[in-house]
């Protein structure tokens, strides 16, 4: 979460834009495809990405058309990517 709160993350308009970000995004990775349905259907679990990041715009944290659902793996690439500079990866699977 880096230098923010996790207060953010545990608030009742989070877990409903993120409920809505998943219902829109079909609980599916918008850059695999993979579905992100939970362990207790054995599928990842889903994550809810901020695509601009929350340090760069926090203008945006709360727009639901700034979320995408992403499997872990590909959360953790586009987190890595976003620390070390490198360009993100969109949904189409090529650098943004």
């Amino acid at each position: 979460m880096g230098r923010f709160k996790v207060g953010f993350y545990s608030t009742n308009a989070w877990e409903v834009l993120r409920k809505a970000a998943l219902q829109r995004d079909r609980y599916t990775c918008q850059h695999c495809g993979v579905l992100c349905a939970g362990k207790k259907r054995n599928c990842p679990s889903p994550h809810v990405d901020h695509i601009l990041p929350r340090r760069d715009r926090p203008d945006l944290e709360s727009t639901l058309s700034n979320l995408r659902v992403l499997c872990a793996s590909c959360h953790s690439k586009v987190t890595r990517a976003d620390q070390i500079g490198r360009p993100a990866i969109g949904p189409d699977g090529y650098p943004l």
